[in-house]
């Protein structure tokens, strides 16, 4: 219908689709791509800034409306959403730094202080900006790079079970949405080049070899729990699949090696240390860079929350952050009497 057409009207215009199949080249080159993006990332601040701020609005409005509350009850209601309100605010403000990075003139004007705000919570990961693949991997298996570690040079190696990534043949996939956890992401990285370009994995291989508690806490589990192991080494796999009706009804993945991602590495070995101190990885360095301040009340929110589900913890935080939304949509319609 009048969707098709106008979806084949704009691959017409941007892609140069038509009729008799499509072109390879893109109807718009570099100059029309950068005065689009100095109209559209105004306006996409401003849509934000306006619906964030209506939802404010509408969410204290309703709380304030509501003839089934008391007035200290909702003084206590107004009081939780102005503290929501500052967070988010904050958020979408700091927000706008990697966001206006697409056009300069809109970057240009934004204030010194949201600047300076966003480099003090970089470190934190509060907001990232988007980024797109050329290419997804995955299609011709999956590459994992696996840890091992072992009391010998030559083996017996025994696994290391991260949380999430794929390990153990027959362990199913977890569901970890909205969850993205971080090791296991940065792990499928490694997987697709090699430890020289991602220098961390080695850092990781050294912590693993001192039975770091913080490091192995983001892990399934220890394999060696009474101490750590003389050797870790690194191999390279494509997980699979397994097909239906394909195996013994027990294993989720199949895995072929492909070649070994770093040789076995122990804390003896000269070349560790000096590849670490290389790249920066230093525990002179590594102080430096913490921030011992809040410490302390990072290990107290960790030791709490440890034992919960973290995806079922991101959930239970976003709905309560959503709370005065439903709050003000239940407003809304109750002013058209549904």
């Amino acid at each position: 219908g009048i969707n098709a057409e106008y979806g084949g009207w704009i691959m017409h215009v941007l892609f140069g689709v038509g009729a008799e199949g499509a072109c390879a080249h893109l109807s718009f080159g570099r100059a029309e791509l950068m005065m689009f993006l100095e109209h559209a990332v105004p306006c996409a601040v401003i849509m934000g800034l306006t619906s964030l701020l209506a939802n404010i609005a509408a969410a204290v409005a309703a709380t304030w409306a509501n003839p089934s509350s008391s007035r200290l009850l909702k003084v206590g209601e107004l009081v939780q959403t102005a503290i929501v309100s500052c967070v988010v605010i904050s958020m979408f403000a700091v927000s706008l730094v990697p966001l206006s990075e697409l056009d300069r003139e809109t970057s240009n004007k934004v204030p010194t202080s949201v600047n300076t705000l966003y480099q003090k919570t970089r470190p934190y990961h509060v907001t990232n900006s988007y980024g797109l693949f050329r290419s997804m991997t995955g299609v011709g298996g999956r590459p994992e790079v696996v840890l091992e570690g072992s009391d010998r040079h030559d083996g017996d190696w025994i696994e290391y079970e991260f949380l999430y990534k794929p390990g153990a043949l027959d362990r199913k996939p977890p569901v970890v949405v909205p969850h993205q956890p971080r090791l296991d992401w940065q792990m499928w990285f490694a997987a697709l080049g090699s430890y020289d370009y991602n220098p961390w994995i080695i850092n990781l291989a050294h912590e693993l070899l001192q039975n770091n508690t913080a490091v192995l806490d983001l892990m399934h589990k220890n394999p060696f729990p009474d101490k750590p192991p003389k050797f870790i080494r690194a191999s390279k796999y494509r997980y699979h699949y397994t097909k239906f009706k394909e195996g013994d009804g027990i294993a989720w993945w199949t895995r072929d090696h492909r070649e070994d991602y770093f040789p076995p590495l122990a804390l003896y070995q000269p070349t560790l240390k000096e590849f670490l101190q290389y790249h920066g990885y230093t525990d002179k360095l590594m102080e430096q860079h913490k921030d011992k301040s809040i410490i302390p009340y990072m290990e107290m929110i960790r030791k709490v929350v440890r034992k919960t589900d973290p995806a079922v913890l991101i959930w239970t935080i976003s709905l309560a952050a959503f709370l005065p939304h439903f709050k003000a949509l239940r407003f809304r319609f109750s002013l058209f009497g549904i």
